[in-house]
This record gives C-alpha cells, structure tokens and sequence, in this order.
C-alpha cells in the first residue's frame, strides 16, 4: 500500500493536457498498486481542488468521490464518515468538507454547531444565531 497527496490525485482524475508528464508518471506509480491510502485532508483538499481550479460542479465531484468510495484500490481514513459525508452532499446544499466534518463529530455524539445556513439544515446540526 502506498499514500498518495492531493496532486498525485488530481493528475489522476483530471486530464489535463499541459500535464501529461505528470500523468503518465501517476499511471506508472499507481499500474502495480493494489492499495492506494487517501488520507482526510486529502480527501477534502481534492473536492477543494477540483472545485477552485477545474470548476467541477457537484455532479462532477460525486462522480470523484463515488469512485473513491466504490472502489477497492482506494483505502479511505474513516471511510464510514467518508460514505456518511458523501450520502448528505448528494442530498443537501452546504459542501462536501462540512459534511465530512459534520460525520466524525457526529460519530462521537457532540452536539455541532455552526453559523453555516446550508450545514444547519442538516438534521443534527445546529445553527448559532
């Protein structure tokens, strides 16, 4: 098993043309691996990204994280928080990183509150006003 960072992912789910180099050195890295560790903060900072740098909508970024979800080559931290966050970002309006959030302090059963409108609908989430 090896970890990758955030760019190591990103060349390899976006082809980009000006980064061919790059990529074709992701495909070696990665052709004999059978187990590819993503840590959370890489998690998040790839749907960030994604989001800031290629404009992905949020259909685009569930594609993302669908494949990292669904597929066994990829060894999720908390993968439970990662399918909990990613279930809520299908269905609600706040970000993909406030969900991820949202799930590990919900998993240890605090109380969560936030000032973000769109996070507060969300039920166990309260909003401070």
């Amino acid at each position: 098993m090896i970890a990758v960072d955030t760019n190591i992912l990103v060349r390899l789910f976006v082809d980009e043309p000006s980064a061919q180099k790059q990529i074709n050195l992701v495909k070696n890295l990665l052709k004999n691996e059978t187990h590819i560790y993503i840590s959370q903060m890489v998690q998040i900072e790839l749907i960030w990204v994604l989001e800031s740098s290629y404009d992905f909508n949020k259909e685009q970024v569930i594609v993302i994280l669908e494949i990292l979800n669904n597929n066994d080559s990829f060894i999720l931290e908390k993968a439970n928080h990662f399918e909990t966050a990613l279930n809520l970002f299908k269905n609600g309006t706040a970000d993909f990183s406030d969900y991820l959030i949202f799930a590990n302090t919900n998993h240890h059963n605090y109380p969560f509150w936030t000032f973000d409108k769109k996070l507060s609908k969300t039920q166990g989430v309260n909003q401070l006003t």
